[in-house]
C-alpha cells in the first residue's frame, strides 16, 4: 500500500483531527520539520508569495512565546478569534498595560487566516516551520511525541513531496 492510496490518506486525516491541538502542532512540526528541504522547491515553484501569509507569520512573531501558541493552538482547532487584545499574564504587567493602552499587549484574528487559499495557507506554516525555535517559539528539544502522534507518522511514513504536500493541504 503507498502513501497516496485514499483509505490510508483518510486514515491520516481522521487521526489528525481527532488529536489535541498540542498534538497537532506537534505533528505538523514534525512533518515540516522532516521535510522542510524538500518542500521548499516546491512551495517556491507553487508562485506563493503571498502578503497575507507573510503578514500573519510576523504577526505571530510579534506575540510572547504563550501567546504565540494560543494563537496557533486556535489556528489548529478552527477556533475563531476577533483579534482581542491580550494582555500580558502577570497582573501588575497587564494592570499596567491597561493604564497605558495596552501599548505592549498584542492581538491575533483568525480571520485573516480563515481567508486565506490552500495553497497560502501552506505557505504560511511552511514560514512558521522555518521560524520554529527562532523567532517563532519551537518545540523543546527533550519533548517526544506521544503515541497518536507516532501512530499517524507511522502511518505518514515516507511520502514523496508532492504526496505529503497533498496531505498538508487537506490537514490544513
Amino acid at each position: 500500500m503507498t502513501f497516496a492510496d485514499v483509505k490510508n490518506v483518510e486514515t491520516v486525516i481522521l487521526k489528525y483531527r481527532a488529536l489535541s491541538a498540542d498534538d497537532k502542532l506537534t505533528l505538523l512540526a514534525q512533518l515540516y520539520g522532516e521535510v522542510a528541504a524538500e518542500i521548499a522547491p516546491t512551495v517556491s515553484q507553487s508562485n506563493v508569495s503571498d502578503d497575507g501569509a507573510t503578514n500573519l507569520v510576523k504577526q505571530i512573531q510579534q506575540l510572547s512565546s504563550e501567546q504565540q501558541v494560543d494563537a496557533l493552538r486556535g489556528l489548529v482547532e478552527g477556533k475563531q478569534s476577533e483579534g482581542e487584545t491580550v494582555l500580558d499574564e502577570h497582573p501588575t504587567k497587564a494592570l499596567g498595560e491597561l493604564f497605558t493602552g495596552g501599548e505592549n499587549s498584542s492581538s491575533f484574528s483568525t480571520k485573516e487566516y480563515d481567508a486565506l487559499s490552500t495553497d497560502s495557507r501552506l505557505f504560511f506554516w511552511f514560514q512558521l516551520a522555518q521560524n520554529l525555535g527562532k523567532s517563532v517559539v519551537g518545540i523543546p528539544g527533550d519533548h517526544m511525541p506521544n503515541e497518536r502522534v507516532s501512530e499517524i507518522l507511522d502511518l505518514v511514513g515516507t511520502p514523496s513531496v508532492e504526496d505529503l504536500v497533498s496531505l498538508l493541504k487537506k490537514t490544513l
